[in-house]
Formats: C-alpha cells, sequence, structure tokens
C-alpha cells in the first residue's frame, strides 16, 4: 500500500486538480460549505495601514495564503491563521488576543522583520473594533506592499524547508546516507519513523533490530521527499477516496502491476477519481453498489480504462480517534475480473430472488430496498452499542473474515454463518407479535445471502456446484428442485417441510383465535432431532383436530389439504425416525425457519395461481 500511495502521489503531485494536496502549505477551509472571509492588515513601506481589508476566500489562492496550521504549541511559519469566531464578546476578544499572541511568536521564532511589536498592538486593536459576521469564516493573513506571503520567495522557501510538521518521522530516529525503502535510491538522509496509513516503527515491538528505537531507520529508512510525497498522497486519498461505513471509514485504491507510460497512468488515475467521484451519492443500495451506498466497484467492473489496465486494487478499512489510527481490514491485490465475478453473481442472486427481498427500514426512518452488499450482511456480523452518549457499531471479527473471503475466494464456515442467522431469527421470533414480519424479512435476507455466498463458491460442506440461476420458485415443487443444497440431506429436508407444516398450522390459529397457541411448542427455534419428533407429533394431533371441525370454521383443513399433508409427511416422518447428528441444532432450526417463512410465500403464490385460472376461464354458452 505505501509503495502504491508513492507511485501514486509521484505522478498525482504533477497534475493541476491535485497538486495542492503535495505543497506544504494547505486549504484552510477543505471541505467548505458556507462563506469564508480573508480579513488582512496591510503594511506599506513598513507602515501599517489604518483598518483592516476584507475580501471573498478564494481556494485557488491557498498557495498566496500560505496558511498551515502549527501542532499544539507551536506557531505558524508565517502570520496567517484561523480567526476563530466566538459566541459571547469576552469570548470573542480572548479569541483574537490568543491569535495575536500566535502572530508575536511567529515574528519572533522565524526573524521576520517586516512588522514590529507597536504594529502588532495596533493590529489586535483593529480586530477587536472589527464586526464579524457568525456567519462566516475567517482566516487572518498580512499583506506586504499589497502582496501576500506567498508572493514572496523567501517566504514560500521556508515552508519548503521546514522539517518541524515532521518531527516525530525524524526527531528520534534518522540517518544518512542510506537507501530509502520505498523508492529504492540512495539518499543524503532517511527518516525511520514515518507513519503512513498505520505503518509505524515507533513501538520496539515493531523493530527488528533489537530495542533501541534510534535505529528503527534500519526496519523502514524513507528519503524526506518520499514521505512528503506519501503524506501528500495520504491527504488526497482521505479527501477525495474515503468514505464511511457505520463508524469506519473505507477507501477502494488502485495499483499498477506493472510499469505503464506517464500517459496512460495519467489517463487511468482521471478516470479513476472521475468515476469515484460519480458513483459516491448513490440515494440507496441499488443493484450498482456493494459495500455501502458506493458504486465504485461496480465502474470498475463497466469501465475498459479501470479493469483493461494492468492494475489491481485494494480496500482498506481504518478507523480513526484523533491521532489513534486503527487498520480493521486491508485487502490487497484484487485484480478486476474477481471484482466483476463477484458483481456479477451479486446481479444475477438479486434479480432471481426479488420476491424474497422486499424492503429494510433505516436508521433515519426510512425504507430502501434490500440488496446483496456489505451494509446489510454487517447487520448480522455487528452490534450497536452506547457509550458517551451515542451508539456506535462494533463488529465482530468475523465480519472482516466475510469480506476476506469474498474478495479471495475463500472458504466460509457455513455452521457461523448460520449461527449469527439464527441469533437475530430467534430474536424476531419472539417479538414477532410486536415487530410484524421482522421474522419473515430474517429468514428471507439472511436466505439471499446464503445463495449468494453459495454461487461464489465460498462453501466446502456440500461439494454441489452453484447451480443455474433461475427467478426463485414460489411453489414447493420448484424450490425444491432450485436448491438441492439445502434440501438433498434428509433430516434438513424433514425440517424444512415441518415448518412448512407448522406455518400452515399458525395461519389457521391466527385467523380463528387471533394468536397462535401452538408457538409454544417450538422451543423459541433452539431446534434440534427429538424436539421436530415431539412437534411432528403433536401437530399431527392437531391436525386431525383441526380436520373434524365445521366446514365453516376457520381452522377446519380440507381434503385437499390432508392430501398435500400426506405428501410432506412422506418426507418428514421416515428422515425423523431414523436421523443421526449429522446436523447440528443451528442447522436444524434455520431450515425449518425457512420452511416456516416459505410456506407463506408458497400459500400466496398458489392463491394468485388459483385467482388466475379462474379469471382466465372462458364462459360456456348453451347451444341456441
Amino acid at each position: 500500500m505505501i509503495k502504491s500511495l508513492y507511485t501514486a502521489g509521484k505522478l498525482l503531485a504533477q497534475l493541476d486538480d491535485y497538486k495542492a494536496y503535495f505543497h506544504p502549505w494547505s486549504n484552510p477551509f477543505p471541505n467548505l460549505r458556507t462563506e469564508a472571509r480573508v480579513v488582512s492588515a496591510e503594511i506599506l513601506n513598513g507602515h501599517l495601514l489604518p483598518g483592516l481589508t476584507v475580501e471573498a476566500f478564494n481556494p485557488a489562492l491557498v498557495d498566496k495564503y500560505l496558511f498551515r496550521e502549527a501542532k499544539a504549541n507551536a506557531t505558524n511559519l508565517v502570520p496567517t491563521f484561523y480567526l476563530h469566531l466566538q459566541p459571547t464578546i469576552d469570548g470573542q476578544r480572548e479569541s483574537i488576543r490568543t491569535m495575536v499572541k500566535k502572530i508575536r511568536q511567529s515574528v519572533k521564532k522565524y526573524n521576520h522583520d517586516f512588522i514590529n511589536d507597536e504594529q502588532i498592538d495596533q493590529i489586535e486593536r483593529q480586530l477587536q473594533r472589527f464586526s464579524f459576521d457568525p456567519a462566516l469564516r475567517y482566516l487572518f493573513t498580512i499583506k506586504i506592499d499589497g502582496h501576500f506571503f506567498g508572493e514572496y520567495a523567501h517566504f514560500r522557501e521556508l515552508f519548503v524547508v521546514d522539517k518541524t510538521p515532521y518531527a516525530t518521522y525524524w526527531r528520534k530516529s534518522s540517518a544518512t546516507d542510506k537507501v530509502c525503502a520505498v523508492s529504492y535510491e540512495p539518499a543524503p538522509e532517511v527518516w525511520g519513523r514515518v507513519n503512513t496509513l498505520g505503518f509505524t516503527v515507533e513501538r520496539a515491538s515493531f523493530s527488528r533490530n533489537g530495542f533501541n528505537g534510534t535505529e528503527s531507520y534500519k526496519m523502514f529508512p524513507v528519503a524526506p521527499d518520499v514521505a512528503k510525497t506519501l503524506e501528500g498522497a495520504k491527504r488526497l486519498v482521505f479527501d477525495r477516496l474515503t468514505r464511511s461505513f457505520f463508524g469506519l471509514n473505507y477507501f477502494v485504491m488502485p495499483r499498477f502491476l506493472q510499469p505503464v507510460s506517464d500517459a496512460q497512468a495519467s489517463a487511468f488515475w482521471a478516470e479513476f477519481f472521475l468515476q469515484y467521484k460519480l458513483t459516491v451519492s448513490s440515494p440507496d443500495r441499488s443493484t450498482a453498489t456493494f459495500i455501502n451506498h458506493e458504486s465504485i466497484l461496480s465502474a470498475i467492473g463497466n469501465t475498459d480504462v479501470l479493469n483493461q489496465s494492468p492494475v489491481s486494487y485494494s480496500v482498506f478499512f481504518y478507523e480513526e480517534n484523533q491521532a489513534q489510527f486503527a487498520i480493521r481490514l486491508h485487502i490487497a491485490d484484487i485484480l478486476p475480473t474477481r471484482i466483476k465475478q463477484i458483481l456479477t453473481v451479486k446481479t444475477s442472486v438479486e434479480t432471481c430472488y426479488r420476491a424474497l427481498m422486499g424492503n429494510v427500514s433505516t436508521e433515519d426512518g426510512h425504507y430502501e430496498r434490500f440488496g446483496v452488499t456489505l451494509a446489510f450482511i454487517k447487520d448480522y456480523f455487528a452490534d450497536q452499542v452506547s457509550g458517551k452518549g451515542r451508539s456506535k457499531w462494533a463488529f465482530r471479527p468475523y465480519f472482516f473474515r466475510i469480506v476476506e473471503a469474498v474478495f479471495y475466494q475463500q472458504s466460509l464456515d457455513r455452521e457461523q454463518l448460520l449461527r449469527a442467522f439464527m441469533a437475530s431469527i430467534r430474536s424476531a421470533f419472539q417479538l414477532d407479535g410486536e415487530l410484524p414480519d421482522s421474522f419473515s424479512r430474517h429468514v428471507r435476507h439472511t436466505f439471499v445471502l446464503l445463495r449468494f455466498f453459495h454461487q461464489l463458491k465460498l462453501f466446502s460442506f456440500s461439494g454441489m456446484e452453484p447451480t443455474h440461476l433461475e427467478p426463485v420458485g414460489l411453489l414447493p415443487e420448484s424450490f425444491d428442485q432450485q436448491h438441492p443444497d439445502l434440501l438433498t440431506h434428509p433430516l434438513r429436508r424433514a425440517a424444512f417441510y415441518l415448518g412448512c407444516e407448522v406455518a400452515m398450522l399458525l395461519a389457521r390459529q391466527k385467523s380463528f383465535y387471533r394468536s397462535e397457541p401452538f408457538r409454544q411448542h417450538l422451543n423459541g427455534l433452539n431446534l434440534d432431532v427429538i424436539q421436530l419428533r415431539k412437534i411432528h407429533l403433536k401437530l399431527t394431533a392437531k391436525m386431525g383436530e383441526y380436520a373434524n371441525t365445521a366446514v365453516y370454521d376457520r381452522r377446519h383443513i380440507f381434503a385437499s389439504e390432508l392430501a398435500h399433508i400426506a405428501q410432506l409427511d412422506a418426507y418428514i416422518g421416515p428422515a425423523l425416525l431414523l436421523a443421526d447428528d449429522s446436523l447440528s441444532r443451528t442447522d436444524i432450526s434455520y431450515a425449518f425457519a425457512v420452511g416456516m417463512t416459505m410456506q407463506k410465500v408458497f400459500a400466496g403464490q398458489q392463491t394468485r395461481v388459483s385467482r388466475s385460472r379462474n379469471n382466465n376461464q372462458v364462459p360456456h354458452y348453451p347451444a341456441a
């Protein structure tokens, strides 16, 4: 990743659209959403002019303002500062005094001779009398003979040679006349503690040259100009490429696999940044998105420049907490062909299983269509926890294992997936009365996710090849034929069809009692073979009882339905009788839950088919 950043940085630093990220000065308002003003004190021929001048802030003049915020108690190289507004008069006066103090420090530390102490006092009085608009943001600077600092070469040179912003890189570990570990070229000086995207050797445990921290340069020596290029590239990545993912940040970063011409590289980067900009504003997670709301992966798959160049991609998940930088996952060297394969499977699954997907409520109370994205997969492998007055998502390690498996085509533990899915399904089952459709939704959505993993060949347990996807069958016969991996095992098939029968019974009870008393026998969907046998016996008895009710009774089970139940029992009875311990409780419970959910789908489809047949019948008229 560091080498990729450097290679990209060297090229991007030459392009007009990105040069600003590699300058030693910076834009004071990089994400400006309100207007900003530049307030200037003017010195003409050594004399401070009365009053302050105000002009609109212009991002194109950043190299003229020469702003770079100093760290901690340090001061700026030239007296260009944020002018912080405060809500109270006393607070504003103190803010101005603090800034003026830093002006004095800057003048004294860097031996500026264009201004004296008395003139600085006058500037403070001018600022205290100035009327600030609280709706605006302000930058303060000083003009000399009508020119900004950046229009003088000696002021610009201060920024070029200044090492202070990089002190943590060289102060405790540096050396001379070494080879840079990034550029592989000899350098008159190298720094030993360069920290880029979380890589650092500032702790003893990271050093493979003993525990002498001053010798950490032996592990990762970086030339100063290379370090500055890396910093510029990092700023560019964080500003242009980074997107949010439920408390984490992530970006997609390309890497050339072989040398290419500058012209080809420039064309590639121009297209990459253009597509990144165009694909980050999706209003919902559509078929073009996979991680969250972005669709850059889709753009990579569909854009010739991005998928036909000798390039691979990395996906980088990280977490920032002030100065702390934690890498959560780095997936390196993903080929465009793999990205296209993932998105092709995703699109096929979403198209064929659209009838089972439905909508999901978002955190802001809106609804969006469910899709195969990491954002929805996250719902089963992360928990919302509260702390410091707000809630955040805590990701379980297996979430990142899933992401790796998808991009690297590694095997997943189906049992571990099912355990996570069943935790949400069981919880929804317990609350089904309070949250209607929650149980069914979780079963349907997890089933779609399992189809996605299966089609990507991430399961090795069954040895079954992915099937040719067709629109999901909404009747038992077609559904059975389409999902041999679910229904080939006799016990799993028995659990599925027993779930179908239970759903039929619960529908009768709901219609008659406005409740579902038989739920009490389902053990919260934590089922094994013994419990399946008990459920089957009680279900058979209850079905016989309802078959003997009057025809007009809502509980009544008709002869045709009894015949259908008898067909299902042919799968259930023998399998339960001969069952062994080859399936876990989780596997059995999940198959049962899928059966309960799909029975509602089957019933709805059968009703639609019957109505369609009745409506399409040609009336018969007697002969004249």
